[in-house]
Order: C-alpha cells, then structure tokens, then sequence
C-alpha cells in the first residue's frame, strides 16, 4: 500500500491524532522487542519498518489535523437542528422568531458573542442564512470571529453604560466565557478560584449608537445578552421605544448561586417583553406587541 492510499485509510477510519501515535508508536517497541531475538540484521529491519511507520502516521496524523472540519448543515435535513448554545437556546430562538414572525433568515445583535461555534447563540441562525452583528471585546474571539463568519460584522469593542470612551477588560484564566468589564464580577470570579491574567484597554460604544449604526432600517430580529455582570445596566441603557427586537436572549443566572436575576426579567416586562422560554443560564423573551398582533 502506498504512502497516499495510507492517508487515505487513515481519514476513513476516522482515527485522530493520538489515537494514531500511540498505535504508531506500539510498533516501535513491539518491533525493538522482535529484533533482540533475530538478531542484529532483523532488529535493524523491524526498527527501520517500525521508523517508517512512524513517520508514515505522522503525517497522516498531520494531514488529518488541518483539515478544516465539515460544519453541519441544517437546511440538509430539517427533521434533526444541531444546536451550538450552551442548553439548546439556538433553537428555541431559530423557533421562535419564525413562529412569531414567520421570519427563517433572521438578523442578530450578538453582545458578548464569545467563540464563532462553541457555545453560541447565533451560530445556527448564520447557518440558516441569517446575518448579524457580533460584539467582542476580545481580541482573539474577535479574530475567530471574522474567520469563521464572514457573513457577519465584528465590532472588537464593549457596550459602553457610561459616558467613558474606554474601560478596562478583565481577562480570566480559564476558556475566555467569564472574562468581563465589571470590577465587582471579575472579583468574584478570583474569589471562586479564578484569577486574572490581564487587564485591557478596550473602547466602549453605547448600545443606541451600535444599533443605530448597524440597524438603521430597524432593529436586530434577535438580540443576544451575555456580558457577565452588566446585562441589566445595558438592558437599562437601551432606547426600547426605538429598537425593539423580536426575540431577547439573555443571561439571567446569577453567577455562583444559579438563582434567576429576577431585576432583569422585572426590567424585560415593564418593557414589555414576556418571557417565554428559557434554560439553567439563560431566560428567552418575545415583544409583547408582537404576540397582540398575531393574536
């Protein structure tokens, strides 16, 4: 068999990378262990087989690696929807804004949109063939981002709830999910057994003025909440008479407790938003007057 038809086999299988090096790497010692019985010639022989394929896995291994993975398609087979959210609220929100609005290619405002795939909101919306704005302050999400979803625009800033032009990120150690603009959140977090590896610079917008910017013909069909720790402060920043999204996602699980922020659900209502669905991290809401004018 030749180097390619090994590679080739290798893929099929759908070994990965240490799967491969450790089978690989079983044969260099089982064959050193052959050649003290063969003699000098043969061990020779079976190291030289055993080094070739080594390298051999290498390299498919390594083949394998790069390759850039297939992401679902939805629109394939709509009797089964992944979902990429942490608790399925893509597809509540996908369900939602079509039942509500009949809309199947929605628009987003993503704050706080973390990675492109893992643990997003939106992701299955893009794949859908809806388009968005996705914000965040992290300069390595924000590059995944503009990679993985070209459709989409990137704005690598903060929702600004002061008159600051500026304010200092908190990146915490661990996968980037609790990195935050508030002080108070991010001590929090230290006291849970965090810690902080860095403080950015990072510019701050209002959320009218990102949504007047992007959104002139109207607001987002979705908008997505996750900041950690100032989701009511933007909440309560925000010109609802002006802009009012079909759908709200937002997080209201208290961080440490789980208990639901009960405020920001007071705020949503008081809005007039009802909350209609919902998960452990995150409560979904639906503009009341859209559900008076299906009625």
């Amino acid at each position: 068999m030749g180097d390619e038809d090994e590679k080739s086999e290798t893929k099929e299988r759908g070994l990965d990378r240490r799967s491969v090096l450790v089978g690989a790497f079983g044969g260099v010692l089982g064959g050193g262990g052959a050649g003290l019985f063969a003699g000098d010639m043969g061990r020779r022989a079976d190291v030289h087989a055993a080094e070739l394929a080594l390298a051999r896995a290498q390299a498919a291994a390594s083949a394998a690696a790069s390759a850039k993975p297939s992401r679902p398609n939805p629109r394939s087979d709509p009797r089964s929807t992944p979902s990429f959210a942490q608790q399925g609220e893509d597809i509540i929100l996908t369900a939602m804004v079509r039942d509500v609005a009949e809309v199947t290619k929605p628009t987003y405002l993503d704050i706080g949109a973390f990675d492109p795939v893992v643990s997003n909101n939106t992701f299955l919306m893009y794949l859908l063939g809806g388009h968005g704005v996705l914000v965040e302050p992290n300069p390595a999400f924000a590059e995944r981002l503009r990679k993985e979803r070209p459709k989409d625009v990137v704005l690598e800033i903060g929702i600004g709830v002061t008159a600051a032009p500026e304010a200092d990120y908190y990146v915490l150690s661990g996968d980037g999910q609790l990195n935050t603009f508030s002080k108070d959140q991010a001590e929090r977090v230290v006291d849970a057994g965090s810690k902080i590896e860095k403080v950015l610079k990072r510019k701050m917008v209002p959320i009218n003025d990102v949504l007047a910017e992007q959104f002139p013909k109207g607001a987002p069909d979705v908008m997505s909440l996750d900041v950690e720790g100032l989701d009511k402060a933007i909440l309560e920043s925000m010109d609802f008479e002006r802009w009012r999204p079909i759908v709200i996602c937002v997080e209201t699980s208290e961080f440490k407790t789980g208990r639901v922020e009960k405020e920001i659900v007071e705020l949503l209502v008081k809005k007039g938003y009802e909350p209609r669905g919902g998960t452990f991290v995150n409560t979904i809401f639906v503009d009341g007057r859209r559900l008076t004018k299906k009625k």
